[in-house]
């Protein structure tokens, strides 16, 4: 195996540490009940890279991952690695038809599922995948046709070792490794291209600035199909060593957390406004509810995905969890990120090490191509073209924004979604409703007005806040804008406002997986609303 892949480091750190707990399931099944130490770990990682090859899956072609929190996940995509095939990840909820889109888009050889459930969705769109040989399942035996029990044919083989170990070696830092797949928030998913470099790179960058190391525990609980909890999340794990906590349902996060006590925290903003949220319900310390939501340990908490409402940060950070933000894509997930000690909730950090930004003369936020950068979009030489400025030279990253004085970059909006008044003037809605939904009262928050005179807003409430009387609580909202009016401009101020007893969801395809407005999908859901703000 060539010098400087993740894979060396894994296969040391078992020969290191074999009896060091690697992960484990928070609230574990029968067949799950004991944890993987990095030597298990290794040993079944092992066992399937050679599985895949008793089985003809050839070096390179795709390997199909639809699970949750859940040991498979980490054993299969280290395996599949290890046999030099190259892992995508599928989200959990995906509809049978988006499954069958992108296991076609990939050309998908085998798939690997947690549950019977999962192993079904995809046998019940197989007849459109002419490529997929195989359908693993973890759960069971003596399962149905077309879906095979993971411990039914997953297990070392002599014969192949041989094999394992040629294409292990064959392994180098240039070699594809993956395929995330965008969240598609304009367009169709594309499969990003994982290269073993861009791995190397970007979880030594994360691991520079967060210091975390082999005594630390946290919990896994977002989907490893995304770019933050498969680079940051597992692959970071194989950099650093860290002990994780598997966390399958989102329901428990919260007593998995008081079970676990892990030392470092990372999710998406929306569970530290829960967390926030509970601070403002509960008559006790901010210090103390922290402490017993999250197990007392946290020396490190961090978010991404969008911006934290600086109500909620502030709060957090006076009750002694100061949660560090950060910003990344998939094609380049180590953009920036605040440091440790040095909290700021107005930006989103400094660059990260490794990587050079800049701002375009249309103030597109624009990072120099190096290790940490993406290879390209799977089969997609026009978008992959697309990505670069015309020299190549530079990632796209569609984000309006602006480097301070102190070298932090803050983000203030995205080029497409600029709204282009009738007027003539341009507003970024972004930072506008990230102000607006600071307030608990709102759980999220759309600017509208393209082609119109003014800007007007679709506000979501909170179903604990839908008891409140109309009138009531129509009078708590027009305050809060009123509030975040007086900071804008005439053309950016919120002249009208439609109130939503609802909140969106990934499921209903009004947000991505990691929480993005799919806009144009709410605009069609909404649509009555905006007309009224217009009428």
């Amino acid at each position: 195996m060539s010098e400087g892949t993740l894979l060396q480091r894994f296969l040391e750190r078992a020969q290191r540490h074999p009896g060091r707990e690697a992960f484990r399931s928070a609230f574990p099944t029968p067949d799950i009940a004991t944890p993987w130490s990095w030597q298990r770990w290794c040993d079944d990682a092992l066992a399937f890279a050679e599985t895949l090859i008793a089985i003809d899956v050839a070096a390179g072609e795709r390997i199909a991952i639809l699970a949750g929190n859940h040991p498979v996940w980490p054993i299969a995509d280290v395996g599949a690695l290890l046999a030099g095939t190259v892992t995508v990840g599928v989200y959990p909820t995906s509809a049978p038809p988006q499954v069958a889109a992108l296991l076609a888009d990939c050309g998908a050889r085998l798939a690997v599922t947690d549950t019977l459930a999962q192993a079904r969705r995809i046998a019940s769109v197989r007849h459109s995948l002419p490529r997929l040989v195989q359908i693993l399942c973890w759960e069971g035996a003596d399962l149905e046709h077309d879906i095979v029990g993971w411990h039914e044919v997953v297990h070392r083989r002599s014969e192949a070792e041989a094999e394992r170990c040629a294409r292990t070696t064959a392994v180098t830092p240039e070699t594809l490794a993956m395929l995330i797949y965008t969240s598609g928030s304009t367009g169709e998913p594309k499969g990003a291209e994982i290269t073993h470099r861009y791995l190397t790179a970007s979880t030594a960058s994360i691991a520079a600035v967060l210091a975390w190391n082999e005594e630390d525990v946290t919990l896994s609980f977002l989907p490893f199909n995304h770019a933050a909890e498969r680079i940051t999340g597992l692959w970071s794990r194989v950099h650093s060593g860290l002990a994780t906590v598997l966390v399958a349902d989102h329901g428990r996060i919260w007593e998995a957390a008081r079970a676990a006590r892990p030392t470092v925290f990372g999710g998406l903003p929306r569970f530290y406004e829960k967390l926030h949220e509970t601070m403002l319900r509960e008559q006790r310390p901010a210090a103390e509810v922290i402490a017993t939501q999250l197990g007392g340990r946290v020396r490190l908490a961090t978010s991404g995905g969008a911006a934290l409402p600086r109500e909620a940060a502030t709060a957090l950070a006076e009750g002694g969890l100061a949660v560090l933000g950060a910003y990344g894509m998939t094609e380049h997930l180590c953009i920036a990120f605040n440091r440790p000690g040095q909290p700021r909730f107005d930006v989103v950090g400094p660059a990260m090490p490794g990587t050079e930004l800049r701002i375009a003369e249309d103030g597109e936020v624009q990072i120099r191509r190096s290790d940490l950068t993406f290879r390209g979009y799977f089969r997609r030489p026009d978008a992959t073209r697309e990505a670069f400025t015309a020299d190549g030279a530079w990632l796209r990253t569609g984000d309006l924004g602006e480097i301070d004085e102190a070298g932090a970059l803050r983000i203030i909006g995205r080029t497409k979604e600029i709204l282009a008044l009738s007027t003539g003037k341009k507003v970024a809605p972004g930072p506008i409703e990230a102000r607006l939904t600071e307030d608990p009262f709102i759980s999220q928050a759309m600017l509208v007005g393209e082609g119109e005179k003014y800007i007007a807003a679709l506000l979501f409430v909170p179903s604990a806040t839908t008891s409140s009387e109309p009138g009531a609580l129509r009078a708590r909202l027009a305050g809060v804008v009123d509030r975040v009016n007086r900071d804008l401009s005439s053309s950016e101020q919120v002249k009208r406002f439609a109130v939503i007893p609802d909140e969106l969801t990934i499921l209903a395809g009004e947000l991505t997986p990691t929480l993005k407005l799919r806009r144009d999908a709410v605009a069609a859901r909404y649509r009555g609303a905006i007309e009224e703000c217009y009428s």
